[in-house]
C-alpha cells in the first residue's frame, strides 16, 4: 500500500474548515466542530469511538469519543497554547 491510502483508511473523520474571505487564518483543531461532527458520525457509522484529522495548516489530529449516556464528547489530542491572557471578574 502506499502511504497516502494508510493515511486515509487511519482516520474516520476528516475535517477542513474553508477559509473566509476576510483573509482570517484558518483555524487550528478546535473541540467545539468535533463535539457536533461526533454524534453526527455516530449515528452514520453506528460507532462511538473515532480518530479525527483537521486537513488544515494548523490541524491534528484528535482522538474522539461520544458518550452517548451523559451527553458528552471526549477528545483527546497534543494541545498547543495560541492564546495567553489574564481575566479579571
Amino acid at each position: 500500500m502506499n502511504q497516502k491510502h494508510d493515511f486515509i483508511t487511519e482516520h474516520t473523520i476528516y475535517y477542513h474548515l474553508l477559509k473566509s474571505l476576510s483573509h482570517i487564518c484558518q483555524d487550528p483543531v478546535t473541540g467545539s466542530a468535533y463535539c457536533a461532527l461526533a454524534p453526527y458520525w455516530s449515528q452514520k457509522l453506528g460507532k462511538c469511538d473515532f480518530i479525527a484529522y483537521q486537513a488544515s495548516a494548523r490541524g491534528g489530529i484528535l482522538s474522539l469519543h461520544l458518550d452517548e449516556k451523559n451527553q458528552r464528547v471526549l477528545l483527546r489530542g497534543k494541545p498547543i497554547t495560541v492564546m495567553e491572557g489574564t481575566l479579571l471578574v
